[in-house]
């Protein structure tokens, strides 16, 4: 692996050595219009160079670039550590890499985008990001706006919200005029690591919507009991893009309600009434608002079934890297710089904040059954 805080400059100096390859620079150089610029920002990451700096011996750089090369549909798997612990120039580096790859041996280049928790991808496609509607159309879209308002009788945020890191860049929460707060399958006093506590100064009251009294729970005014996965009818989408079904198989425990019939009651209570009445209705809304996800609703008509979207992501993948232009790189190898958060990548970012896991570790109602035991296991994976 390559010393922390060099991915970039590894992924620049494997992009030179691939360029440098037999006729590859042919090849590159026709295809995009700002070639000779970008050649000239990589200057400065010759193997030999980047090998002390990453760690990773030059020989090895060069062969690892040869392999890449000559590799058809060739797939990049990232942390999820990308979105807060690397560099800008770093997404910048990996989009170039995939763009280049793609000019030169003609074949798809694509991403796996490592999430935190097993329906992480699913929760972001369905709009939990700050920064979009629901599968990542614009909110700024004047036919997106239309459809939205059509479907939802004109309520409509018009400006992109905040995410965790923004919301917790002010001081406090008075500073950031955050009056009141509903959190929904997240323990964020139990992240230890983040100053979450301040999040909570100024409140005036404090909403959660979860499985057990965590750590937030305890501080909140009220809580509302959710039931777990194996007490509701829904859906996982996984890294691939397959949205895989999920059976109800034990009846909810206590007061607890699946999440969408705890929201459906509470707008009846707010005086704003939301035509749901099964998760059905649900899935046909999808269906018709969110592109990536057509056919959703067919999920339930069987008992068991699952839908794969790849294709449609690919599609769109390929529409928002289509491009006859190369990022240059902002600094050179001397002068790189490291940055805590990034927020301009759609796909490839996860500026927002998904849970602690209190929907997706082992639930406590549930161990004492073997059976029960291999489902909770295979939420995991």
């Amino acid at each position: 692996c390559p010393e922390n805080g060099t991915e970039d400059v590894l992924l620049n100096s494997l992009l030179k050595s691939i360029i440098e390859i037999d006729d590859n620079e042919k090849i590159v150089n026709h295809a995009f219009s700002n070639y000779p610029d970008f050649v000239k920002s990589l200057d400065s990451y010759q193997t030999d160079k980047t090998a002390k700096i990453t760690g990773i011996q030059s020989k090895l750089i060069r062969e690892t670039g040869k392999v890449i090369s000559k590799s058809k549909h060739p797939v990049f798997i990232i942390g999820d550590n990308t979105h807060y612990g690397f560099n800008h120039q770093y997404l910048t580096a990996l989009k170039n890499l995939m763009l280049i790859l793609n000019s030169i041996n003609g074949e798809y280049v694509s991403y796996l985008n490592l999430q935190p928790y097993c329906n992480s991808l699913g929760m972001k496609d369905m709009g939990i990001s700050p920064y979009y509607l629901p599968g990542y159309q614009a909110i700024d879209s004047l036919d997106v706006i239309k459809k939205y308002k059509i479907a939802w009788d004109n309520i409509l945020p018009t400006t992109k919200g905040k995410g965790l890191a923004e919301i917790l860049s002010c001081s406090n929460g008075i500073k950031n005029g955050l009056k009141a707060l509903y959190i929904v399958g997240s323990n964020p006093l139990a992240n230890k690591t983040l100053d979450i506590e301040q999040l909570f100064t100024g409140l005036d009251f404090l909403a959660v919507q979860d499985l057990y009294l965590t750590e937030t729970a305890k501080e909140a005014d009220v809580v509302l009991p959710a039931a777990s996965f194996a007490e509701k009818t829904g859906t996982f989408t996984n890294l691939e893009g397959k949205i895989q079904k999920l059976n109800k198989i034990y009846d909810a425990v206590g007061d607890s309600l699946s999440d969408w019939e705890i929201l459906v009651r509470l707008s009846q209570k707010m005086g704003k009434s939301l035509p749901y009445k099964s998760i059905k209705d649900i899935a046909t809304e999808i269906d018709n608002l969110v592109p990536i996800y057509q056919g959703y609703s067919g999920i339930f008509k069987l008992p068991h079934r699952a839908i794969d979207t790849a294709n449609k992501r690919n599609m769109d993948k390929a529409k928002a890297e289509k491009s006859t232009r190369l990022s240059i790189l902002e600094n050179q190898i001397d002068t790189i710089s490291k940055r805590d958060h990034l927020h301009d990548y759609a796909d490839i970012q996860n500026a927002g904040y998904f849970g602690s896991g209190t929907r997706t570790s082992h639930s406590l109602r549930f161990v004492s059954n073997q059976a029960n035991e291999l489902i909770i296991d295979s939420s995991h994976k």
